[in-house]
């Protein structure tokens, strides 16, 4: 829908007869039995405020357990950065006294933070006994945030770590692998090289977090274990970040391989998101035919972009591809295919 409505956006804007009619045509249906969310960014584009203001009538007369699910204070936000001469929540507010749907509207935008806000704020790091107890409060695995465990002392790291060495109680003990993940094990990494040569990594997800924990690691076992599974697997992404610090020349012709025996877009994604970060952290030219082949056979566009940035960066981007992407549904994309074209013309001339 996001894709449509950018495609009679800019057919509007080329002053298409009909085209802007389509577009409220079809955000009057928003919201019906049956039908997808009409993307509000349109909506913007075309009626400024006034597009705003019925944006706000159709989100506030949702019921009020659905109306969460449409809370964008971020779009407000954004569209008064760029309409400084509207006061744009003034505006709201004096819609909202003749009209209770958009008064709704406005108290659910408003019960959010600014996202300014956020921004500011100071991250407090995790304690030793808030890690513990987010293992006891977790049903499976417990999520950890970078933000909070980035600012710990390597003191407190370090206890987190005996604490899980020493841990007797099986289930309890590996819920400290996600931990692992987004910091450094201290210590040496032999027992979570023992956890990820387990078997069926499918079915058992402490295989896949103490894979997570080894990716840290540079070790001729490491890279032997990965290069097990990767010709024992059809789809092994769960072991490619393995590759990331021992990534070593010709490893290039094992990933086109193992992309070529995906046989569909599904496996392809599954593969996108370990390929990029092995060669984001490996700069080698010999990424081209891998990463050509994830280009040609997957349709993610959030993806699609990692691809074409490691390409480029690399030296290796086709002009087939480059002249692709004039067409690409990303803007980004499209963008950067006008900004690479004249880099080139330039170098040429």
């Amino acid at each position: 829908m996001d894709q449509l409505s950018d495609l009679v956006l800019f057919f509007h804007q080329a002053g298409i007869a009909g085209a802007k009619e389509a577009l409220l045509n079809r955000f009057e249906k928003t919201f019906s039995n049956g039908y997808e969310l009409y993307t509000r960014g349109v909506l913007l584009e075309i009626e400024g405020m006034a597009g705003l203001i019925m944006a706000a009538e159709k989100v506030g007369q949702l019921p009020e357990h659905e109306r969460a699910d449409y809370e964008d204070r971020w779009r407000v936000d954004d569209f008064q950065e760029m309409n400084k001469s509207v006061d744009v929540y003034a505006e709201l507010a004096k819609a909202a006294e003749t009209n209770p749907a958009i008064k709704n509207y406005l108290d659910l935008i408003l019960s959010a933070e600014p996202r300014e806000k956020y921004r500011r704020s100071k991250t407090i790091p995790y304690t030793v006994a808030e890690i513990e107890e987010l293992i006891d409060e977790a049903g499976r695995f417990p999520r950890f945030w970078a933000s909070h465990i980035s600012g710990m002392t390597q003191a407190d790291i370090e206890q987190v770590a005996r604490n899980f060495l020493s841990e007797k109680d099986g289930n309890r003990k590996y819920k400290y692998l996600p931990f692992f993940y987004q910091t450094k094990f201290p210590f040496d990494y032999g027992f979570l090289l023992k956890l990820a040569s387990g078997r069926n990594v499918k079915k058992n997800r402490r295989i896949m977090h103490a894979v997570n924990a080894l990716s840290h690691f540079k070790g001729d076992d490491i890279r032997a274990l990965a290069l097990k599974r990767f010709a024992s697997e059809k789809t092994p992404w769960d072991y490619l970040k393995l590759l990331i610090n021992n990534y070593q020349a010709g490893d290039a012709k094992n990933l086109l391989e193992i992309i070529q025996r995906s046989d569909n877009v599904h496996h392809i994604h599954d593969l996108v998101a370990g390929i990029v970060d092995v060669f984001d952290a490996n700069p080698d030219k010999e990424c081209k035919a891998p990463l050509e082949a994830m280009y040609y056979n997957m349709n993610c566009a959030i993806h699609r972009r990692n691809v074409i940035d490691l390409l480029n960066r690399n030296g290796v981007l086709s002009e087939e591809i480059v002249e692709e992407l004039a067409y690409d549904t990303d803007e980004d994309l499209r963008k950067l295919s006008r900004s690479i074209k004249r880099s080139r013309s330039k170098m040429k001339s």
